[in-house]
């Protein structure tokens, strides 16, 4: 009996301190996070630019491709960084720019031929091309080792500093003067004008080809072109076709 009263007691005792344990909650349920709605306006910085999605062959402005032989203007390209900076378009990389490379400067004259050896397009806003470019030796007329990156894309107001290296050499076989008449397209429309002079853009660089020409549109306003912006106007003597 006594051995019968000692496990009731037991069982008794076990049943109590069960009951006494607190009850383990259940985790909540992570809140759903509202659906974000994004406005159009929004998405369209995302949007790649017409730069990148025209199919129709035109002479401006350059869509790098492997393998082009180019002319890289370095005025142009401080230009641009001028004008990225001035707009707080977005950061630059120092690294992107020959000049500012601390691991790698390179020093570059107004004009360098060169190869494009890798394009790689970094998604946006904005969607920026990233160009690696071997220059061609000028003595030698064949690639050095040596190579330097720069990081870019279509920005209004500025012109292209990349150009084909066969449309440059065009340009410079129209030798440009005083009183030519020409075109230049933009947003895919022509607009004639005439060249008023030639002069350097910057004492820097007195040889240089880079926004040389004054000229007048025919709506009597002024601007500097590079000779890689113009095109003689077909039917003209100076086309030699009249």
């Amino acid at each position: 009996e006594v051995e019968r009263l000692a496990q009731a007691s037991s069982s008794q005792s076990a049943a109590a301190s069960t009951s006494s344990k607190p009850k383990t909650k259940k985790p909540a349920k992570p809140k759903k996070e509202p659906k974000r709605v994004i406005d159009t306006a929004e998405l369209e910085k995302f949007w790649p630019s017409p730069w990148l999605t025209n199919v129709e062959p035109l002479p401006q402005p350059y869509f790098p491709q492997q393998g082009d032989k180019v002319v890289y203007s370095r005025q142009g390209h401080e230009a641009y960084l001028e004008g990225i900076r001035a707009n707080n378009v977005y950061r630059i990389d120092n690294k992107m720019v020959p000049w500012e490379n601390k691991k790698k400067k390179f020093p570059l004259r107004a004009h360098e031929v060169c190869y494009v050896v890798n394009v790689h397009f970094v998604v946006g806003p904005p969607t920026l091309c990233n160009l690696k470019l071997r220059v061609i030796s000028s003595c030698e007329n064949r690639s050095h080792r040596s190579t330097f990156s720069i990081q870019y894309h279509d920005y209004d107001n500025i012109p292209d500093f990349i150009v084909l290296y066969s449309r440059f050499k065009e340009s410079i076989e129209c030798q440009w003067k005083a009183g030519d008449h020409f075109r230049t397209m933009m947003d895919g429309v022509y607009w004639p004008g005439t060249i008023l002079e030639r002069r350097p853009y910057q004492d820097e660089y007195p040889d240089s080809l880079w926004q040389c020409y004054d000229v007048r549109w025919e709506t009597n306003e002024t601007d500097l072109l590079s000779p890689w912006d113009m095109e003689r106007i077909p039917g003209t003597q100076q086309d030699g076709s009249a």
